[in-house]
């Protein structure tokens, strides 16, 4: 996110509150803006494009679409994560020219296991085969976006980015209501999936300007799944995590609760929304996070290592140490008074709010869990942001896979238990996950410059050599010869 950063710290220059207006605004957008913008144009559709009595179409676009975002971000998530790492090295070793030599493989390696996975999964649906084609095809288009956003968060184009998917969005509703009137199921996911390739387009063309057309593809970025197996893992484990509780739901409810259409598109519509909801309501703390992470926290870190680098004295790299460590308490605290009063207040208010949205009243106590559940996960994901940051893949991967599998089993469990406990699950392994992930970081920061020098290599050291361990009789090991 280099590029966006420079971006906000520049609008924060003057230092007054209109530029503070201005920046969160910004953040706001960048950070949740496209992800809000595609579900905000889902329930458009869903309202607009059909009749509202027609159940079994607009459940079986919905559960289309739900399938295809759950997927592509379970699938892509380890390579998004490859890939930011590499370019970031890239731009550390100041080849920014040289970043649009990989967008092409990197485009090329995302779509063809998509192709591979999404062929069969929607291919078999009881729809039309043009409605199956469709939802191959946004499949694969939906998983290339997240790829193209990572090259995208290296420039300072934002305000383009932003452009385009409030453009593409339209494109989506306006010719997915045209299609579902005139074409009812295959004209409403057609136009929405129409929308979609004009964000592609208009996004890859945003790169190709940005970083030149390539002379020459570049698969290096493959080179770093070997070098840094954890980011793999990583990618994989947490884009699980959040969704396994879905999955839980999806295969454990019968009933009303749960529906399956186009032959095994199943969903829990209630508990589904209720999460969604949840996750709203921490878009404040996700816009105050990025805004600090990319002006300050990302400063701060880089601080403490350019001390280091620059062979500093020991008493600079300790206080560059305990600036991080204030930075992150107060940006941690700060994050939390705001966005506790939200969770608290749409608790407090959550069956007026569910009126309002038209959904009963029973759903209740899944948007209670949903809001607790979010507020932990939110900072589970900052945590795990800032242990990146100081490369600790190792402890980050910890704390991803302690969330998989608590999400997963305590969501199986609520279903044993009723469902006043729905939600119970998803909350309850956010809070033990935050509990590792906020033990893990503190420990990490406070112990830095060990962890720093202790984890960098002396420039000539051999491999360590069964004969180079300490044994009985010849003290410790061999003499070891730089």
């Amino acid at each position: 996110m280099a590029g966006i950063g420079f971006a906000l710290r520049k609008l924060m220059e003057p230092g007054t509150y209109t530029a503070y207006v201005r920046a969160y605004a910004y953040a706001a957008v960048v950070g949740t803006g496209p992800w809000l913008l595609s579900v905000l144009c889902l329930a458009a559709l869903g309202l607009l494009a059909v009749d509202p009595d027609d159940f079994q179409t607009r459940q079986t676009f919905a559960s289309t679409v739900v399938y295809i975002f759950g997927g592509t971000l379970v699938l892509t998530g380890p390579l998004q994560m490859v890939v930011t790492r590499y370019l970031a090295d890239r731009i550390y070793r100041g080849e920014q020219g040289e970043l649009g030599a990989s967008y092409l493989p990197v485009l090329l390696c995302t779509a063809v296991p998509l192709l591979l996975v999404g062929a069969p999964f929607f291919g078999t649906l009881t729809v039309s085969l043009y409605y199956r084609m469709v939802a191959i095809g946004l499949f694969v288009t939906i998983g290339c976006l997240w790829m193209v956003m990572v090259f995208l968060t290296t420039s300072a184009e934002y305000a383009a980015v932003v452009r385009i998917f409030g453009a593409g969005t339209a494109v989506s509703l306006g010719f997915g209501v045209a299609g579902g009137r005139h074409f009812g199921l295959d004209g409403y996911l057609t136009g929405y999936a129409l929308g979609q390739l004009f964000i592609f387009a208009l996004l890859t063309r945003l790169v190709l300007d940005r970083f030149g057309g390539p002379v020459r593809w570049d698969f290096g970025f493959l080179g770093h799944v070997r070098r840094y197996p954890a980011l793999v893992f990583i990618g994989l484990t947490y884009n699980l995590a959040v969704w396994s509780d879905k999955f839980a739901f999806w295969i454990g409810v019968e009933g009303d609760l749960s529906g399956t259409v186009a032959g095994h598109l199943t969903t829990t519509p209630r508990y589904d929304s209720s999460m969604f909801m949840g996750f709203l309501t921490v878009v404040p703390a996700m816009t105050h996070f990025l805004l600090v992470v990319e002006t300050e926290l990302a400063g701060a870190i880089s601080g403490f290592y350019d001390a280091i680098f620059y062979k500093r004295p020991l008493r600079d790299i300790r206080a560059a140490r305990l600036r991080l460590e204030r930075m992150l308490r107060r940006a941690f605290v700060d994050i939390l008074r705001v966005q506790a009063l939200i969770t608290v207040l749409c608790i407090f208010f959550g069956a007026e709010i569910l009126g309002l949205l038209g959904l009963p009243v029973s759903q209740l106590g899944m948007f209670q869990f949903a809001c607790v559940g979010s507020l932990f996960v939110a900072f589970t994901l900052f945590s795990l942001v800032v242990l990146l940051y100081l490369d600790r893949r190792t402890d980050a991967l910890a704390v991803s896979t302690l969330f998989l599998l608590l999400n997963g089993a305590l969501s199986a469990a609520s279903l044993a238990l009723g469902y006043v406990f729905y939600g119970a699950g998803f909350a309850f392994s956010g809070m033990l996950a935050l509990i590792l992930a906020v033990g893990l970081l503190m420990h990490r920061i406070r112990n830095l410059e060990y962890l720093t020098f202790s984890g960098t290599p002396i420039i000539g050291q051999k491999p360590p050599l069964a004969a180079l361990r300490a044994g009985a009789g010849r003290g410790f090991g061999r003499e070891h010869v730089l």
